[in-house]
């Protein structure tokens, strides 16, 4: 099953930042990475187990600060006081943030492949380590 991810960098092939799909496919040990939407640049790039040196994760979690002013604003001119309390509740919405990290080995070099995988993070790297099972 492809995820829908944000290519942050690392990959000589792809010079930019890009939205892209990531597939993991643990029969035949490998997983791509295939870009995605209208502004795609590079073709996909296969990553087989045997290149992959590590994988790891950073969940970063944050509440948008703006959307919750403005959710206390409007809460709070349309009922009052307790609005403004629901409102930045309300505005307060969760991002996920979080990032995967995966060191690879490419042409007798090391490098750090940065990906922003959001809620499907630890999904994601669940499946990358069945790869080695």
């Amino acid at each position: 099953m492809p995820y829908e991810i944000e290519y942050l960098g690392g990959h000589p092939e792809w010079g930019k930042p890009q939205s892209a799909n990531i597939t993991i496919n643990k029969i035949r040990g490998h997983l791509d990475l295939d870009p995605r939407g209208f502004m795609a640049s590079g073709r996909g790039i296969r990553i087989h187990k045997e290149n992959i040196l590590s994988v790891s994760f950073e969940n970063i979690g944050s509440r948008s600060a703006g959307k919750a002013v403005a959710g206390a604003l409007i809460g709070g001119v349309l009922t009052g006081g307790i609005g403004l309390l629901i409102g930045g509740a309300m505005g307060a919405k969760k991002k996920n943030l979080s990032e995967l990290f995966l060191l690879i080995k490419y042409k007798e070099r090391e490098l750090t492949i940065i990906l922003k995988t959001g809620k499907n993070t630890e999904r994601i790297y669940s499946e990358i380590n069945s790869l080695f099972i």
